[in-house]
């Protein structure tokens, strides 16, 4: 999640559109009772991801959170302990209908579909139109739309700066700037 919240900022920073493909594959016990995929295609003062509800804002914070907080999500439930699986043909098929979109938008031959959910276990597509949400806080004017270079991206690497030691506590050595450095590469 927290790869796709940095991507959608830079895209939307940059002006640059965004090609997103998303797969969930759900079960219980041995039954599996979703297998699905997705694919959004945004323009620069559009929708965003965010927008869409493709970016969950708090399974983002989940993955950012420090490793001490992670330990007591994942004990109350909130972080699953499992990666979610690949399915090839799943993956062909989601590839193949946004390969399908992006021929399509460079030259049209019928309406687009920017944003279009497959569901594998009805064989349905599922086209879905996308409105921006007032005030989102990365497409909106008052977001990061076109800001480029003049605002600086958050740190979606989770690097922590809480779990380093502070200078001059206890008489200890804090880190220095070229210790951060090497940490964060």
């Amino acid at each position: 999640m927290r790869r796709r919240l940095a991507t959608n900022r830079l895209s939307v920073r940059y002006l640059i559109p965004l090609l997103d493909l998303g797969f969930c594959v759900e079960g219980e016990g041995e039954k599996v009772t979703e297998v699905s995929g997705e694919y959004a295609i945004t323009s620069p003062g559009d929708w965003c991801l965010l927008c869409a509800g493709i970016v969950d804002g708090q399974a983002a914070a989940r993955e950012l959170a420090s490793p001490q907080e992670r330990a007591i999500l994942r004990q109350r439930g909130y972080v699953p302990d499992t990666p979610p699986p690949a399915v090839y043909h799943l993956d062909g098929v989601i590839t193949s209908l946004a390969a399908a979109e992006v021929h399509n938008l460079a030259h049209p031959c019928r309406e687009a579909r920017r944003y279009l959910v497959y569901d594998d276990l009805k064989g349905e597509l599922l086209p879905l139109k996308v409105q921006r949400q007032e005030g989102c806080p990365v497409c909106s004017p008052e977001g990061v739309l076109g800001l480029g270079d003049l605002e600086p991206l958050p740190d979606y690497l989770g690097f922590h700066a809480s779990a380093l030691p502070s200078p001059g506590i206890n008489g200890e050595r804090g880190l220095e700037e070229h210790d951060v450095e090497e940490q964060t590469t």
